[in-house]
């Protein structure tokens, strides 16, 4: 009897210094390798911490994603080399009590979105758009959409596609959300704005924003980090809060509507400007599509684009915008007949 008390003794004592627990989760190893508290798996099969993948970087953000949809949250965590260049991406999963890695450099996953997606480049003429699966340890890349503008070769889902059709993806696929990305580093924040509603904050490098916003009865209606690289403004007009920031990466310039007597987010808008004067412009009411529109100044026409929304409707102007001596872009629009004005920065 001695000898088996002895032995379960044992076995517990060797269970609790392997610092094992029965209600550990696949988030609490996540979350503890990122803390640095355990290692993780490389391709390789060696076992090592997460700040120490790529050598002279540091771990600037992080984001939980489902990369491929089996309810399953992966971590994803943003490395940027000493020298102050983006290295890339560590993507991060739990499999069978182990924390396995994968690392990307920035040209083989970018433009990540909320649902998995990413965009993979082997130059600016070159570009894939992909998901991820899992398979016994291993990863599995499936192709969305792949373009070579020099070569002329498009695809959709692996089959031969017009350059139309993959243009009209990549359009759409613009109005996913993006990530949630969580700096590493919340110590020396400045506050930008501060009142009765919201409260407005930078990191150091400003290279996230901390949006905390509250309606008149005290609901919080937004606590959220923003990769955003400029923040524009924040402005209130009795119960309607307005807040401006520009995404720097893919030089957008975002704006949401807080209906603080309501209480909800009326809806969000997003204008890309890019060379070439085409812009991408997305609405959103009640945080449902209500319209997007694509290369809005390649037409000399006015485009209406009725919206989900009866009483929600644009007239695009094509012909009406100006560009600044600084690079930023003024595109007029009509809405219910009434004149509108956005702003975004060329990049």
């Amino acid at each position: 009897m001695k000898s088996v008390l002895s032995l379960c003794l044992c076995c517990l004592v060797t269970f609790l210094f392997a610092g094992c627990s029965p209600s550990e989760t696949p988030e609490d190893r996540l979350n503890a390798v990122l803390r640095g508290e355990l290692e993780c798996i490389t391709e390789d099969g060696i076992f090592q911490p997460v700040s120490e993948l790529v050598p002279d970087s540091e771990m600037t953000a992080y984001t939980f994603i489902d990369m491929d949809g089996d309810g399953t949250d992966e971590l994803l965590v943003s490395l940027v080399a000493k020298a102050d260049t983006e290295y890339g991406i560590v993507m991060l999963r739990d499999e069978e009590d182990e924390v396995r890695a994968w690392l990307f450099s920035i040209r083989q996953m970018n433009d990540i979105r909320a649902d998995g997606s990413f965009c993979a480049s082997d130059s600016a003429a070159e570009s894939w758009y992909s998901k991820i699966d899992f398979v016994e340890g291993r990863i599995q890349k499936t192709e969305l959409a792949y373009c070579h503008g020099i070569e002329n070769i498009y695809r959709l889902k692996g089959s031969a596609a017009s350059r139309e059709e993959v243009e009209g993806f990549i359009k759409e696929r613009q109005s996913l959300a993006f990530p949630e990305w969580i700096p590493t580093n919340t110590e020396n924040l400045t506050v930008l704005a501060d009142e009765e509603n919201y409260r407005v904050e930078m990191t150091e490098d400003q290279k996230f924003v901390h949006f905390y916003i509250r309606d008149n009865a005290g609901k919080v209606l937004e606590d959220s980090w923003n990769s955003a690289s400029r923040y524009l403004g924040i402005e209130k007009d009795g119960d309607l809060l307005v807040v401006r920031y520009g995404l720097g990466t893919v030089g957008a310039t975002y704006e949401r509507y807080y209906d603080l007597a309501a209480g909800e987010v009326s809806r969000w808008q997003n204008v890309t400007v890019r060379a070439g004067r085409s812009a991408y412009l997305f609405i959103a009411v009640e945080g449902k599509p209500v319209l997007q529109a694509a290369d809005i100044f390649g037409s000399d026409a006015p485009v209406t684009i009725p919206g989900e929304y009866p009483d929600f409707v644009l007239t695009l102007l094509p012909e009406s915008f100006e560009i600044s001596a600084e690079g930023e872009i003024s595109l007029v629009y009509m809405r219910d007949g009434e004149k509108k004005n956005v702003t975004a920065k060329l990049r």
